[in-house]
């Protein structure tokens, strides 16, 4: 029987393979932990999204069209009816937070990590980022944009109560009034990329 020590080289190469497979399974744990980490930012962003549209979707739909309303890409603020009651609405940018917010009378009802954009449907298929008419838009974009590079932007598209009750406004040029095509539009559309035309921003694709 041999019973000859290991040499010198056999402890050097056994030491190299146990550092081999010592790092194999470290890097794979990290990978794991990588990828749990991940489907849990990825819940947590759904959840947020849900709730933010879920919460908007309410408060766009039933816009006040005779009261006060300021309509841009950044932030839409303007008057609804929530629970039964009127309120005073604004969802926008937290910049500071990098944070999105839907507030109700000054208090923050919803937030999103990350940033909301907006475009306003006018009824003969042109979008705007800024809304400057009296009356109601058609159809109000929100985009969510995570903050996660993962991840790509949400889009939910909702028609609003007031422009179909106004189904027809004067325009000072014009001797008829402007028809405003409703029929064809379902109420809430919840998807991602649904216009294919011009995107909200360099971050959200058409």
């Amino acid at each position: 029987m041999n019973n000859r020590g290991f040499t010198v080289l056999e402890m050097v190469v056994a030491l190299g393979m146990a550092i081999i497979l010592t790092g194999l399974v470290f890097n794979a744990i990290q990978t794991t932990r990588r990828a749990v980490t991940e489907i849990d930012n990825i819940t947590d962003y759904t959840t947020e999204a849900s709730d933010f549209f879920r919460i908007t979707g309410q408060l766009v739909r039933n816009i006040q069209a005779d009261q006060p309303h300021k309509l841009s890409r950044e932030s839409s603020q303007f008057h609804s009816i929530f629970q039964g009651i009127d309120v005073e609405v604004f969802i926008g940018n937290d910049e500071a937070a990098n944070v999105a917010l839907v507030k109700i009378n000054g208090i923050t009802r919803s937030r999103f990590s990350g940033q909301v954009e907006f475009r306003y449907f006018t009824g003969s298929e042109e979008w705007l980022q800024d809304w400057h008419e009296q009356h109601a838009p058609v159809s109000v974009l929100c985009a969510l944009i995570p903050r996660s590079e993962v991840l790509e932007p949400w889009e939910l598209i909702v028609n609003t109560y007031a422009a179909k009750e106004i189904k027809s406004y004067d325009e000072p040029d014009k001797e008829e009034p402007v028809e405003t095509r409703l029929d064809s539009i379902p109420d809430i559309i919840e998807t991602r990329y649904v216009l294919p035309d011009a995107p909200v921003s360099s971050h959200v694709k058409g």
